[in-house]
């Protein structure tokens, strides 16, 4: 089950949802940028796998946007859920991967914003990215215990 998540956290993360408009691919570049100096993210994903998200980190700022917009409401982008959902399961995105991603993402943030990213946005995202992983991990198994043989829905 997800974590719970605050009015205060879903507060920040959507005050600050709005910046992946203006600088989201700046900070998707910095933080791909960030898991490519890493050899253990390197080897989990892949140089080749990091390197293409970096080259998609527009669209990719695109879903973050609408996932963090949404997330005191993420049923308004369910269908979206779905779709990260599937390309996770697609490439293979375990829940090993996701502490990579949530660190070099929120340096990022650090990174882009400077001032505009005080400890307390940080902390907010930080809580924020964990509830919307909880919840994406979560979508994720169901979808692959539902193609499982035997399963009721395969």
């Amino acid at each position: 089950m997800p974590r719970s998540l605050s009015r205060e956290t879903a507060a920040i993360v959507k005050s600050v949802a709005p910046a992946f408009r203006v600088f989201g691919k700046e900070i998707l570049v910095s933080a791909y940028e960030r898991m490519l100096a890493d050899p253990g993210a390197c080897a989990l994903f892949g140089e080749q796998a990091l390197r293409d998200r970096c080259a998609t980190a527009e669209s990719l700022a695109e879903i973050l946007f609408l996932v963090a917009i949404n997330i005191d409401t993420i049923d308004e982008v369910d269908a979206l859920y779905d779709h990260l959902a599937r390309r996770h399961i697609a490439e293979g995105i375990t829940t090993a991967h996701y502490r990579y991603i949530g660190d070099a993402l929120l340096s990022a943030i650090r990174d882009v914003l400077g001032e505009g990213a005080s400890d307390r946005i940080l902390d907010g995202w930080h809580d924020g990215f964990w509830y919307l992983t909880d919840m994406l991990m979560e979508r994720t198994n169901a979808l692959r215990q539902q193609a499982q043989p035997g399963s009721r829905a395969a």
